[in-house]
């Protein structure tokens, strides 16, 4: 728990009470997101260097090819950016309970004497549905889960930038195994050179796991749009209502909205 100096004392970085930036220096984290963003410029490399390049050079299909995996690569790599930079949804040392937020000097003295939900850890107000994450240290709001691979807790605050995420490295994995997949074809009947086989098997393997990887995340994600329910609210059997696609995308209502599709912040018109 940060001592009472630590939360008085902005922070250049970190999770904690007043940073600011949001920034999980947790040594783990760092290196899954390390990782993270090499599979993806390795991915990019190796697609548009190895395969994509000798096969079709600078042909107009090859430049669109090329234009569209790079584009992809880019939302991916700043979908992740967002999602470890951006404020889950921790609850501010300042937070109270409405009745007290809303509440006058004398009905304050009168409310502050009855008891209302405080974490034990943090030794602050803890809202409806938000959970204590031990690596961030702090209480999060509808937090789903904490991602080493984005080295961030899942909750309010970027959970649109998770899915963009995992979304688009889903599309990375299904496009470079079609690209793959064309290109050494015709190699069952006859010799293809062998420049890079050994980056295009890497490059298999690393779209095969992470696709069949983040397609289970996206099921599990869906289940937990659709139902307005995360992991641990799953795990303690709670319930909770559900707005849908508008509470994670944002927007006016639930249409689908070209913003869903890019890392921009959601918003919600008044």
């Amino acid at each position: 728990m940060p001592s009472l100096e630590q939360r008085k004392r902005p922070a250049a970085c970190g999770t904690g009470f007043n940073v600011r930036l949001w920034c999980n220096t947790d040594p783990c984290g760092i290196v899954c997101a390390i990782i993270s963003w090499f599979l993806v410029l390795y991915a990019e490399c190796t697609v548009v260097g190895v395969v994509v390049y000798p096969w079709m050079g600078l042909s107009p299909l090859g430049l669109l090819h090329i234009v569209i995996f790079t584009g992809l690569c880019f939302l991916a790599l700043v979908s992740h950016g967002k999602a470890m930079m951006t404020d889950p949804g921790a609850v501010p040392e300042s937070a109270l309970p409405l009745a007290l937020a809303n509440a006058s000097k004398d009905e304050i003295a009168r409310l502050e004497e009855q008891r209302y939900r405080t974490c034990r850890r943090c030794r602050q107000f803890k809202p409806g549905r938000a959970h204590h994450c031990s690596i961030c240290d702090r209480c999060v709001i509808k937090m789903d889960h904490h991602c080493p691979w984005v080295n961030n807790c899942v909750g309010l605050g970027n959970h649109k930038f998770f899915l963009l995420f995992i979304f688009y490295v889903f599309v990375l994995s299904a496009y470079a195994l079609t690209l793959v997949f064309f290109r050494y074809a015709k190699c069952i009947n006859e010799s293809c050179p062998t420049y890079g086989a050994i980056r295009v098997v890497c490059l298999i393997l690393e779209a095969v796991l992470f696709g069949l990887f983040t397609m289970c995340m996206m099921c599990d994600q869906y289940s937990v749009i659709t139902t307005g329910t995360t992991q641990i609210d799953r795990l303690k059997g709670e319930s909770a209502d559900n707005l849908g696609l508008r509470e994670v995308f944002g927007g006016s209502d639930c249409k689908f909205s070209l913003h869903w599709l890019l890392p921009v912040n959601i918003w919600f018109p008044t």
